[in-house]
């Protein structure tokens, strides 16, 4: 089946915004210096705001079978995104993305189902806080693996560069097996407080690593069950 693309318009002519846009793209067979995939169907949309200083929507949705990469494959691939945008800030300011991938293979491991779920949720003036949620049922990689693996990571972007910022993480092992023992249930969190943009070093890589890492505070917890 040859690709199917379809670009759509609609509003009033005299009131932009009613303005919207839909985009429609369909294949049997995708392939690219990228990726391949089958089966590939992609919708994405634009609203504009409908009135004044209210942001304008835009939204996708991905779906493939059997997409491959050169740092992974799976069977099945749906993504959902939605976000809300102005046209003095392109850059979303709210939104979410869902990511769900069935039998994921890669390099590093694999996982009979694996979901992530990110939002992009706004604060005071130019802070936003990042919020990613993570699941995988049977992961497994070649140092370990278990029945369930939960994993939610929250980031406070602040207002001004010269704020530091913190990144809290938590991780969930159900049955976790390693070759140097087993666990029914593990928990882990961290924190880390990251300085400044411009005092952050640790992509600096002419540095030595204790000075890349200065002014990075870490805190790091565990608690296991059944070890």
């Amino acid at each position: 089946t040859p690709p199917e693309l379809q670009l759509q318009f609609s509003g009033d002519g005299a009131d932009p915004h009613s303005l919207e846009a839909v985009l429609r793209l369909t294949t049997s067979a995708f392939t690219s210096p990228w990726g391949s995939a089958t089966n590939l169907s992609l919708l994405a949309w634009l609203r504009a705001a409908p009135v004044t200083n209210v942001p304008q929507r835009a939204g996708l949705t991905l779906k493939a079978s059997h997409p491959s990469s050169p740092w992974g494959l799976a069977r099945q691939l749906i993504v959902t995104a939605d976000w809300e945008s102005s046209l003095e800030q392109l850059l979303p300011r709210q939104g979410t993305c869902d990511l769900d991938l069935q039998d994921l293979q890669s390099s590093w491991g694999s996982a009979e189902e694996a979901r992530i779920n990110a939002r992009l949720i706004p604060g005071e003036g130019d802070a936003a806080e990042w919020r990613i949620a993570a699941r995988a049922v049977q992961p497994q990689t070649p140092w370990a693996r278990a029945r369930a693996l939960e994993l939610n990571l929250q980031s406070s972007i602040p207002e001004a560069p010269t704020q530091a910022f913190p990144v809290r993480l938590a991780t969930e092992l159900v049955d976790a097996q390693t070759s140097w023992g087993t666990s029914a249930w593990t928990r882990v969190e961290g924190t880390v407080g990251l300085p400044a943009r411009q005092d952050l070093r640790v992509f600096q890589p002419a540095l030595a690593w204790t000075d890349r890492w200065r002014g990075v505070e870490t805190a790091l917890s565990g608690r296991f069950s059944n070890a």
